[in-house]
């Protein structure tokens, strides 16, 4: 990431400081990808790539969905099969708001960082 780069940041509280070992950076074409995590006491700050107005949630969409959904609504609404090749984490709760959809079409799934420390939080 150099200095010219715009980021999201996200603040998460977390009580157990192990679980930043569960975070780990992504880079694919239909997740907004975690690009670093920095931590002061007990809040993380985790580093998102920008997709400005881009994109914009099914919670945002008049007369939009809500709620969970399901692998199979998701990839309706994608027009594709957002799961072909399976991520290497827990993707968390998919639902209304952490699902974005560009103008174009276009998928992105958001807030990949809680469902990693869900995940993480399983193990333990």
């Amino acid at each position: 990431m150099d200095n010219d780069t715009i980021v999201a940041v996200k603040e998460h509280k977390v009580t157990d400081k192990d679980s930043l070992k569960a975070l780990k950076p992504t880079k694919h074409i239909q997740l907004v990808n975690l690009l670093d995590v920095f931590m002061d006491h007990d809040i993380l700050f985790l580093i998102y790539e920008d997709i400005n107005a881009s994109h914009v949630s099914l919670g945002d969409i008049k007369g939009g969905m809500s709620g969970s959904l399901k692998e199979n609504e998701i990839a309706a609404i994608a027009e594709q099969n957002i799961f072909m090749k399976p991520f290497e984490f827990h993707l968390g709760t998919i639902d209304h708001e952490n699902l974005l959809v560009s103008g174009t079409g276009h998928v992105k799934i958001a807030n990949v960082a809680s469902g990693m420390l869900q995940s993480d939080s399983a193990r333990q």
